[in-house]
């Protein structure tokens, strides 16, 4: 579905027209308001806060930035799940700060260019770190969430921990 089209030159720009073009135009926001904890599970959940709903026949970018703790062995793991119909391509981006040092984030993820469900990707030891995924998402003809997944990379019965304050953001591009 497109935009809606503003007037032409020298036309009014009627309230309905700008409500619209407001509306199809802000960016869709979700923020983690308390920590979330998972321990002995390596299967992924969905978040309790991060998720998005979007509009069908929409391209979208979206960005993650996920503050997380985790123990060397559990580690994190993330994916995102999305409508049916839909195409999406997502990963990790940046920089990792060990607590002194930033350096080179090195991370693994495949591209994901099919319906339902994207791959997902190990986070790095921490006790303490963030990850920023991002990504675009082209919807067929079912509008839907856009869901945060995440799990502990490997089995552990210590914590894995999501922080408050990560938040998932999405911008309509058409």
């Amino acid at each position: 579905m497109a935009l809606t089209p503003p007037p032409g030159a020298g036309a009014k720009l009627r309230a309905t027209v700008l409500e619209a073009l407001i509306t199809e135009l802000r960016p869709i926001y979700a923020r983690k308001s308390v920590d979330e904890t998972v321990n002995g599970s390596a299967s992924l959940q969905n978040d309790d806060h991060l998720v998005v709903t979007l509009a069908a026949s929409a391209t979208y970018e979206f960005e993650a930035l996920i503050f997380y703790s985790s123990g060397t062995t559990p580690d994190i793991k993330f994916a995102f799940t999305f409508p049916a119909g839909a195409t999406c391509s997502w990963a990790p981006v940046g920089l990792k700060f060990d607590g002194v040092n930033f350096e080179a984030e090195v991370r693994t993820s495949t591209w994901q260019a099919a319906s339902g469900t994207s791959n997902a990707v190990a986070g790095t030891a921490a006790t303490y770190d963030t990850a920023r995924l991002r990504g675009i998402i082209r919807l067929g003809s079912t509008a839907g969430a856009l869901q945060l997944q995440w799990a502990q990379n490997t089995s552990n019965g210590s914590n894995t921990t999501v922080k408050a304050d990560s938040f998932l953001v999405a911008r309509r591009l058409d």
